[in-house]
């Protein structure tokens, strides 16, 4: 079928912003499995016609719903680690369109992650565990029905002797809600090293490319199988004392799969030298034919760090570093690498450091965690918390040199993790939302551009944590999963959630319509007529052949344009 290309607009994809901050609450869900049972929001991605991916997970319930929605109960669970997921898709106003709900799952809270794919489908990415004590053949991961009634169940592949504690599932599903392909990459045992933490396979990242493949990043030791290829097998060095405890924590990977969930490529470090900490990849974005990702290392002693075979500096004594890479996917290899290395003389005497999101707006890459200490680069202090807590941080990047130029600190005592960036690009504002400690408030920052921090705009009272955050530049509207028992003041209004008894998962939308950015960057100059047409998703992620039924950002020449595909 021909596309056609509806445009809605001719204007400049950037619109006018004021310097301060605007925000308008819309509305509040949560996932309610019960008043003692606790959930999660996980992950929110964009959608076709406007409409976002949600992806939660809640402890045993028999009946759970979303908003005035009933979602399918689960079945009984067989051990007191499980927690089922739900995946739906929901339109702007927070109303559920269809749902799958896992019949019996078992998933590693906060693993669950969804991102849009080029079709206008989604891909669904979260940690599946079991009860390693439990004797006979392939351990079961999880059981659902898809909306086209489809049933699937899968299994870890691995033979019963060399089963993982842990394995990482990959789901694709159709814009409709029809499981298309799923891949499972569990570890192989390792040898006399039969504990349950010595063959561990953790996903933590996941991102999308313009042609549909799909990278799942995270953490391993001893082997990997990827997906049914039984010959897609990568060993790391490890030591193994006599008790059969493995010594290094584990390293980084980065796993490849493309449209059809196929196995097409892998990066490790292969680091033998051992680190206090996994190395375990926390974060990933693409922009355009770049993947970027970021890390956190804790050297045990003087070290580089090898991070895809780029060689990195990083500081040692058990202090927490930030490393982050340039990956080229026309190679599948990394190109750059860079580092933040933890200075412990500075405020605290026990640096830490965390990654919560990577994005790349603009001409910046975006760092953002929490920091407590201080962060340096090439000897010169790049980020500095004000005390021994743990400090919302994100450090830009300029992603042509990877050296680090500005940091944005709350330097706010008691502060908890920072999860995600705003870049207005016509008044060179910077945002960044947080879980703030004290008073459990969830903040909005504005900063200058230079790091100066202008003001903070309460976005609800009552959180108790935050997972990363959407914000849809052509809807304006920004929406942040809560951890709490109960909300209050959203928005700067009256308005209260229902007060739980445990803590659940809350998805609240606000508008912010004073605030654009767009990673098109450039208009290029010249006569539409003879430049070639490009299109780029709502994030600014070029696609080489848009889906019908999807929302793209259209340039040529000196002209661009919002267009539906059809």
């Amino acid at each position: 079928m021909r596309k056609i290309l509806l445009s809605l607009s001719a204007a400049a994809v950037a619109c006018a912003a004021s310097a301060t901050i605007n925000v308008e609450y819309q509305w509040n869900n949560v996932v309610n499995a019960g008043d003692a049972v606790m959930s999660t929001v996980n992950s929110v991605a964009t959608a076709p016609e406007g409409d976002y991916y949600v992806g939660a997970s809640f402890a045993k319930s028999e009946s759970v719903k979303w908003g005035d929605t009933d979602l399918t109960p689960s079945e009984e669970m067989t051990t007191a680690y499980q927690r089922n997921w739900t995946l739906g898709r929901i339109s702007s106003d927070g109303t559920m369109k269809w749902h799958i709900t896992a019949i019996n799952a078992n998933i590693a809270n906060n693993s669950l992650r969804v991102a849009q794919t080029p079709d206008g489908g989604v891909v669904m990415m979260a940690n599946a565990t079991f009860n390693s004590n439990a004797g006979g053949g392939a351990p079961e991961l999880m059981k659902f029905t898809d909306t086209k009634g489809n049933a699937v169940t899968l299994e870890l592949n691995n033979a019963p002797e060399e089963k993982s504690p842990y394995a990482g599932v990959l789901i694709k599903f159709s814009a409709d809600g029809e499981m298309e392909w799923n891949s499972v990459v569990g570890a192989d045992g390792y040898e006399s090293a039969g504990k349950f933490d010595a063959n561990v396979v953790s996903f933590n990242a996941l991102a999308v490319d313009s042609e549909g493949n799909v990278y799942a990043g995270g953490v391993y030791k001893t082997a990997l199988v990827l997906g049914d290829n039984q010959e897609s097998r990568f060993a790391i060095n490890l030591g193994v004392e006599s008790n059969g405890k493995v010594t290094n924590n584990g390293d980084a990977f980065i796993a490849r799969f493309d449209n059809t969930g196929k196995n097409t490529g892998f990066l490790t470090s292969s680091a033998s030298a051992p680190y206090a900490a996994k190395e375990s990849l926390s974060a990933m974005t693409i922009d355009g034919n770049t993947l970027y990702c970021a890390l956190i290392v804790d050297g045990a002693e003087n070290l580089k760090y090898n991070l895809f075979d780029v060689e990195t500096e990083v500081s040692s004594d058990f202090a927490a570093n930030i490393v982050y890479g340039k990956v080229d996917l026309s190679t599948f290899k990394c190109t750059e690498a860079g580092a933040l290395t933890a200075n412990k003389t500075e405020i605290s005497a026990s640096h830490n450091a965390q990654i919560q999101n990577i994005q790349a707006i603009g001409d910046r890459l975006y760092i953002s965690g929490s920091n407590n200490g201080a962060l340096e680069q090439n000897g010169t202090t790049v980020a500095s918390s004000s005390s021994n807590k743990l400090e919302n941080t994100t450090i830009a990047v300029d992603p042509a040199t990877m050296a680090a130029t500005t940091a944005y600190v709350t330097n706010s005592d008691n502060i908890g993790n920072d999860f995600y960036v705003i870049r207005d690009t016509e008044n060179g504002k910077v945002y960044t939302i947080a879980y703030q400690l004290t008073g459990t408030f969830g903040n909005l920052y504005q900063f200058e551009e230079d790091g100066t921090l202008d003001q903070a705009y309460v976005l609800a009272s009552g959180t108790s944590n935050m997972t990363p955050a959407l914000f849809n530049n052509d809807t304006k509207q920004l929406l942040v999963p809560m951890y709490a028992k109960g909300l209050a003041g959203l928005g700067g209004t009256e308005a209260a959630t229902e007060t739980f008894g445990s803590f659940h998962g809350f998805l609240t939308s606000f508008r912010l319509p004073d605030v654009t950015t767009t990673g098109v960057t450039d208009v290029t100059a010249g006569d539409a007529a003879d430049a070639q047409a490009e299109y780029f998703n709502l994030q600014g992620m070029m696609v080489k052949n848009p889906a019908a039924g999807t929302l793209v950002i259209r340039r040529q020449g000196n002209e661009v344009s919002k267009m539906i595909v059809r």
